[in-house]
């Protein structure tokens, strides 16, 4: 039996309203996380606003919300770049139940226009999110990651992929998730 650290972004200043850009704070949020890891507790009823790329490189690192009950939304203004939450170089890191929003008009290829990216990682899920809008791929992965666990995740709406592995991703499961495209 182990003990997680819990941290909260309210704590660190986010406002966690969607009109406020809680990129920052969200970001400091998961820096606090002690060497081990810890849980970011996005809570319930909270829209974070990131307006930039959230890059997660603390290992074991779960970023969660109880049945997509707070979430993100990217605001991009139609820049390139902007919205991922970049898993980059981890071990052990989990998002769990967050809603994951853009407002993209429009696809881009960068793997930083996709909701979830997952990069040089091992041993990521993502579990029971409901991601839309996503100027590239709901979910991203590559760069050698592996042991990479996606299941249960509503996927729609998104300019590209839904779920995308390359660059030398392997050992990966992948079910139980439902998606719907743009026409």
């Amino acid at each position: 039996l182990s003990v997680m650290a819990v941290v909260a972004p309210l704590a660190y200043g986010a406002e966690g309203d969607g009109l406020a850009d809680d990129t920052d704070e969200l970001a400091a949020t998961i820096e606090s996380l002690p060497t081990g890891g810890g849980i970011v507790w996005l809570g319930t009823g909270h829209t974070f606003r990131i307006t930039d790329v959230l890059r997660v490189t603390r290992d074991h690192a779960k970023l969660w919300s109880p049945n997509t009950s707070s979430g993100l939304v990217a605001v991009t203004g139609d820049r390139p770049r902007r919205q991922a939450v970049l898993i980059d170089g981890t071990t052990g890191v989990g998002v769990y139940g967050v809603s994951v929003r853009s407002d993209a008009s429009r696809r881009r290829t960068s793997l930083e226009d996709s909701g979830i990216a997952i990069v040089g990682a091992s041993g990521t899920e993502v579990v029971g999110l409901d991601v839309s809008g996503s100027a590239g791929p709901a979910i991203f992965v590559g760069g050698g990651s592996e042991l990479t666990y996606i299941a249960g995740n509503l996927i729609q709406d998104t300019w590209a992929d839904s779920i995308h592995f390359t660059d030398g991703a392997s050992r990966a499961w992948v079910w139980g998730n439902t998606l719907f495209t743009r026409p």
